[in-house]
Formats: C-alpha cells, sequence, structure tokens
C-alpha cells in the first residue's frame, strides 16, 4: 500500500484474494473522509454531519435517528420502545445453536447458526462494540447497515430476521443463502458465458435500482458480496459501506469501496451518487466474462492510475451488445454512463448512422440499463418474480450445507476461540449509541 496515496484511509473490511493469472491480489474494501455535501436532515430520518477540515484525519460524526419535525426528546423515547419491544420477543444469543464459521472481517464474524426451536439456519453476523467504537466512523456505518437491512424488502437483497445485543456484541440474524459467494462460483467456473452473466447482471440490476429509489447507494459491489441462495439467485449482502439517506440530486465524496471495482469520482474523492454503482456493475459484468476485472495492476496505485486514464480492452470472443454495455457502464464521465438519473445517454446498443433523442430525466436509474440490447432476452416481470429459472444451481446436501463457502473459515474449529468474541464491555454511557438496535421481523414474532 502506498502511503503517499492512503495516508488519511483505514482498511475497514477484509475479503477473500482474487486470482488473475495465477497471481494472488488482495481484494480490500476502503473507506475514507466524508464531507456534508448532502442536505443536513435527510429523507429517511438519519441526520448526519460531518465538521471536520478536509486535510483532518480525525472524523467528528453526528447522528441521530430523528425524522424530519421531529423532536430529539421525542425520538429518544422512541427508540427506548423499540428497543424494549424487540427486546420482549426473547431472543438471543441463547436461541441459537452456533454451527460453523463462514466469514470473517475486519469488524465482524459471520457464522451459520441454527434457531433450537424452529429449526431454521441463519447467518449470524457478530459484531464486538468495542471495535465499533473504537472507530467513529464505524458507528454510523452500523446503524446504516442496521437500517437499511430493515427497511430494504427485496427479493435479491439479504433479509433481516432478528437485530438483538448484549454487553459486549450486536447480533444481526440474516438470511442463509447457502450458495455461498458468486466469487466461489466464478472461480470454479473461471469464466463464465454470456448467458450466465446475463442473468447475474439482470438480477443486480434490479436489486441496485430498487437500493438506489430509496436513497440508498450501495457502494461495494464485488463478487464476493453476490451470494446465491439455495436455487441459485442472487443475494446482496454486506451493508457496511452503503450510504444511506441521499436526497434526490444529492452527492457525496467518500473514498469508499474496493479498489479493482471503484469509479474515478470515487477515487478521486468527488462528489458523486448512485451511478458509482453502475460503474461497479460494468467492471463485475467483464470480471464475469472475461475472468479478471478490466483494470489491472502490480499495487493499489497502479490499479488506480488504470481506472482513471486506460481505456477498455475486450478479448475476440466478447459479444458487441456486450461491450457496448460495459463500455456504457464503463465511461469515466458520470454524467454520460449508463444508468445514471439525468445523464446523457449514448444509445441503448450499438447503433449506426442514428441521431439520439433528447435525454428525459428518468426516475427509475436503471431503466436504460434494462433496455440495452445485451438484455433483450430478458422477460424482467418474471425475473423479478423469481421465476426465471437460474443457470447455476448450487450444490448441497441439506440446508446447513457449507460446502459453497471458503474451507479456511467453514475447517475452524468450533472452540473457545472461534466462539468467544468481544468479550469487553462497553460503558453504560456508551452503550447508549446502539439504543433501537433490536428488532424481530414482524412475520417471526412469537
Amino acid at each position: 500500500m502506498c502511503n503517499s496515496v492512503f495516508q488519511l484511509d483505514e482498511e475497514i473490511q477484509s475479503t477473500s484474494s482474487r486470482s488473475s493469472q495465477g497471481i494472488s491480489i488482495p481484494v480490500t474494501s476502503f473507506c475514507a473522509t466524508e464531507t456534508a455535501l448532502d442536505a443536513p436532515y435527510q429523507e429517511n430520518g438519519i441526520v448526519e454531519s460531518l465538521v471536520v477540515p478536509r486535510e483532518s484525519s480525525t472524523l467528528h460524526h453526528v447522528e441521530s435517528t430523528v425524522p424530519r419535525g421531529e423532536a430529539p426528546e421525542q425520538a429518544y423515547l422512541n427508540a427506548i420502545v423499540q428497543e424494549a419491544q424487540a427486546r420482549s420477543t426473547k431472543v438471543g444469543l441463547d436461541d441459537f445453536q452456533t454451527m460453523r464459521l463462514i466469514g470473517q472481517g475486519a469488524y465482524g464474524r459471520v457464522f451459520l447458526v441454527q434457531h433450537k426451536q424452529k429449526g431454521q439456519y441463519f447467518a449470524m453476523k457478530v459484531v464486538p462494540k468495542s471495535r465499533v467504537v473504537a472507530n467513529s466512523r464505524q458507528i454510523t456505518f452500523t446503524k446504516a447497515e442496521r437500517a437499511i437491512l430493515e427497511d430494504v424488502q427485496h427479493p435479491f437483497v439479504v433479509r433481516l430476521f432478528y437485530a438483538f445485543q448484549t454487553a459486549e456484541c450486536l447480533y444481526l440474524i440474516l438470511e442463509y443463502a447457502s450458495g455461498g459467494e458468486l466469487f466461489h462460483h466464478m472461480n470454479v467456473e473461471r469464466m463464465f458465458t454470456e448467458r450466465v452473466a446475463r442473468f447475474f447482471a439482470a438480477e443486480i440490476v434490479l436489486a441496485l435500482e430498487h437500493l438506489h429509489t430509496l436513497g440508498i447507494i450501495y457502494r461495494d459491489l464485488k463478487p464476493e458480496n453476490c451470494l446465491l441462495d439455495s436455487d441459485g439467485h442472487i443475494v446482496l449482502t454486506d451493508f457496511g459501506l452503503s450510504k444511506l439517506g441521499l436526497p434526490e440530486n444529492g452527492k457525496t465524496n467518500t473514498f469508499c469501496g474496493t479498489i479493482e471495482y471503484m469509479a474515478p469520482e470515487v477515487l478521486d474523492e468527488s462528489p458523486y451518487d448512485q451511478s458509482v454503482d453502475w460503474w461497479s456493475l460494468g467492471i463485475l459484468l467483464y470480471d464475469m466474462i472475461t475472468g479478471a476485472p478490466p483494470f489491472k495492476g502490480t499495487n493499489k496505485k497502479k490499479v488506480m492510475d488504470a481506472i482513471r486514464h486506460k481505456g477498455i480492452k475486450f478479448p475476440d470472443f466478447v459479444s458487441p451488445d456486450a461491450r457496448d454495455l460495459i463500455t456504457q457502464l464503463l465511461s469515466k464521465d458520470p454524467a454520460k454512463r449508463l444508468g445514471t438519473f439525468t445523464g446523457v445517454p449514448t444509445g441503448l446498443g450499438p447503433q449506426k448512422g442514428k441521431r439520439r433523442s433528447r435525454p428525459q430525466p428518468l426516475k427509475v436509474s436503471g431503466s436504460r440499463i434494462r433496455a440495452h440490447r445485451f438484455f433483450r432476452c430478458i422477460d424482467w416481470k418474471q425475473m423479478e418474480a423469481r421465476r426465471a429459472n437460474p443457470p447455476i444451481i448450487p450444490r448441497l446436501e441439506g440446508e446447513g450445507d457449507t460446502s459453497n463457502f471458503d474451507e479456511e473459515f467453514t475447517a475452524q474449529p468450533m472452540n473457545s476461540s472461534t466462539l468467544v468474541y468481544g468479550t469487553t464491555p462497553v460503558s453504560p454511557s456508551t452503550d447508549q449509541l446502539f439504543l433501537g438496535f433490536s428488532y424481530t421481523a414482524l412475520h417471526h414474532l412469537a
């Protein structure tokens, strides 16, 4: 890592290594300073501002869950009531049997667990409070992830069933996607046919489109964050870097995501909006079809330079429609990138000698992407209803099968060193930061 480039940045997630032509390349998510470009009161009720000079390496986040027009005292009381209601369901760590470790990052671990009474399998994300409060940014990210998971209900986004806490840790009980990471299946196949890549890209388009209508920027689209459920459908997960509460036409400028998948404006810390997710989709589509991301380098700085300045080179086997879609998604000018809300469209497929019509503002950011010729055989209504047949069906020997997850995690014994995680309680005053964290989905209330 080049200190001159990343001197203010901090690694906040650790992921698998990507392999390209036999060279192991670490793929890591980063996040740096975010300035208050957004309106101080957001549509979803999250108030977030940063009072810090750009040159400072210290962040001061001010965040509260105060809806527009609601007094802080009432919001505080509502949070206490919400916490009490969720805790009254008596769902806690003792209700689950921990089966396997299936993932780990810089701030938390993910376990496969089984509900002792109901027998259902879930993914349990465990985040020690001491690690969260040690980084003021992580408090904001943790609250945003919890809020997003509660609010977003979509067939291709992971579902939150329970959230609870102890004096030491925060727990998210999530849908278990037993098909494992898309990254795993890409490694097995080396590269996908365009038919396979088209299917997964289409489901991701629908998921991103839904997030964008809610004012959310995902900011970390990559194969490791795209899971497959037992039927082979996409399940978008890990909202730890997502931006919540972006108002219409609002922008942010956090240096945030995974380098190989970050748009040029993110690297430059220029103001950006949801269009950065469509750039990441272009990278992912290229990766699925060719077996590697388009912009490479022997270190992070060279990868960043390639993203900023180099063009895209396609292998001969990539179809004209795929080339055109990827090229439009990877426009270095966000205003011309396919998928922007009001950007200038550059056509919906390879066209010659045709004048392009005057662009109109779009309420749905992905509509022009769905209209592209690459997706001409997709029935979008069938796709969103999960009636389309997935091209890859995970091989499973039961609901609790973990064979599609990395053995680096699943082979670890379930002893005290693995299970005992986050043993330092935070102070009572600090614990007030997590009021309202506990949650039970309505359809899971006893």
